[in-house]
């Protein structure tokens, strides 16, 4: 799995996702390098979570989707949900919650960068 994600970062200009620069990356870099591989390199990031200054609602990737009509919602997962799909063999549930969290996510970043909301891709360093 590692060595999968590694070959797309590698190839990757630049990665996007929702508080990805804030969680997912520095996630990702401890799984790494607790399996033994090397820290990542530095990469352009666009985060969705980093909007333009705003108040008056929240900036989880559901309240925005549902807030931009956007028609693919991510699967709702709690921790024990989370915690019972990694024990099935096949990981089904995590990767349906994945699909469905990357395909809305796609949507999602098209409608922002259009409405002009999403500050410019920023380089994470781990």
């Amino acid at each position: 799995m590692f060595e999968r994600f590694l070959d797309a970062y590698m190839q990757a200009d630049q990665v996007t996702g929702h508080n990805i620069i804030r969680f997912d990356l520095p996630v990702l870099q401890a799984d790494l390098l607790r399996n033994g591989f090397p820290k990542l390199p530095a990469k352009l990031a666009q985060d969705t979570i980093r909007i333009v200054k705003t108040k008056g609602f929240k900036k989880g990737q559901d309240n925005l989707s549902t807030l931009l009509f956007n028609p693919i919602q991510k699967m709702p997962m709690n921790w024990q949900e989370w915690q019972d799909a990694y024990e099935e063999s096949d990981w089904a549930t995590v990767v349906e919650r994945c699909v469905s969290d990357v395909k809305g996510h796609k949507i999602l970043r098209e409608r922002m960068l259009g409405l002009g909301w999403l500050k410019p891709a920023t380089m994470w360093t781990p």
